[in-house]
């Protein structure tokens, strides 16, 4: 049994969440790491705020994510809480495509010590638009992978007078967006971003998982703790021709968050840079 699984083996899990995150999150857990996956009571996180928008998270992801933790140690004893947080809204690097921003962050109760991970994707089908008639509404629907991706209807982007959330038939999705109409005029439609109404969201919360499992498997040369995390590339691969610094990556960094040791490992570009991709003989 290598060191980090044994850090971890035995050890109660609670997935803290009310929208079914543990069905995917805790088997990964428990088959990688050895953890005891506690039955997860009621715990209501929409109280950090909702995807539909009509409460708002009280800090940022990582903030959030740590109020949601504490939720689950006063709802439950376990040796380490398990939480998500996901955005979505425009990739950062490709222009008009959506994606999916999840933060896994993983704490033990005994020690304080805690763990996080970052997973981006663009496997999301997060949409949202105005919808003015049965017709754009079906064509919404069947774009978002409806029904088996639930919907949200309110009355507007930011008016939350009447709300309808989880909507997962296409007579419930009419019938609301009719009421809609006929009080408010108008008809607000999104993906509901829940995890346990959008299976394409948990296929993504599962590779963070994977994700995640895989640097806790990972332990520090220095103090033995699990998540030595790697994945800092540092730029500045020579030029084959004037052998200046090009914007490739030449070393991927590690560091352990716990001792503070460090390791550099050359990244797989190989030696020397493409003058291709060198600025100043190629600008």
């Amino acid at each position: 049994m290598n060191e980090t699984r044994s850090y971890f083996v035995g050890k109660s899990l609670l997935v803290a969440t009310r929208h079914g995150k543990e069905k995917v999150l805790g088997p990964l857990f428990s088959e990688k790491l050895g953890v005891h996956c506690l039955e997860v009571p009621p715990i209501d996180t929409d109280r950090l705020g909702t995807f539909s928008g009509e409460t708002e998270r009280p800090g940022d992801m990582l903030e959030t994510a740590e109020l949601k933790a504490a939720l689950g140690y006063e709802a439950c004893a376990a040796d380490l809480v398990l939480v998500s947080e996901g955005s979505f809204g425009p990739h950062p690097a490709i222009p008009f495509v959506a994606s999916d921003l999840e933060l896994l962050y993983l704490i033990e109760s005994e020690t304080g010590r805690f763990w996080r991970t970052d997973y981006l994707s663009t496997d999301t089908n997060f949409a949202a638009r105005t919808i003015e008639n049965l017709r754009d509404l079906r064509e919404f629907a069947g774009e978002v992978g409806f029904p088996e991706h639930a919907i949200i209807l309110k009355a507007g982007q930011h008016d939350f007078s009447a709300l309808f959330k989880g909507l997962q038939t296409h007579n419930d999705l009419e019938k609301a967006a009719k009421s809609l109409w006929a009080n408010f005029g108008s008809v607000w439609a999104e993906t509901d971003m829940r995890a346990h109404l959008n299976p394409t969201r948990m296929a993504v919360l599962a590779k963070a998982a994977e994700k995640m499992i895989a640097r806790l498997e990972a332990a520090c040369p220095n103090c033995q703790l699990p998540g030595f995390a790697g994945g800092h590339l540092v730029a500045g691969l020579p030029c084959g021709w004037c052998q200046r610094p090009t914007r490739l990556p030449l070393y991927e960094s590690a560091i352990c968050s716990f001792c503070g040791h460090s390791e550099k490992h050359m990244h797989p570009q190989g030696e020397m840079a493409d003058p291709a991709n060198c600025d100043y003989c190629n600008p």
